[in-house]
Order: C-alpha cells, then sequence, then structure tokens
C-alpha cells in the first residue's frame, strides 16, 4: 500500500491557527483518502 502525503491536508493547515477549523477542513479530505485507499 502506498501512502502520498497529503499536500492539500498540508496547504489548508498553512496560516490556520484555529484548531476547530483545521479539523473542519481536514476531515473531508480524510474521508477521501480513506475511500481512495479501499
Amino acid at each position: 500500500m502506498q501512502q502520498r502525503p497529503p499536500v492539500q491536508i498540508t496547504l489548508h493547515a498553512n496560516g490556520i491557527n484555529d484548531p476547530v477549523k483545521l479539523a473542519r477542513l481536514i476531515e473531508p479530505e480524510l474521508r477521501r483518502i480513506a475511500q481512495l485507499a479501499r
């Protein structure tokens, strides 16, 4: 199983200091990555 660095998550994380806002941005990305990994 290959793992690629989550580039979009990294981009979203830059400049965001609010962990709740950050979590909301990351969650859909994680779901999409999980579906792609199946």
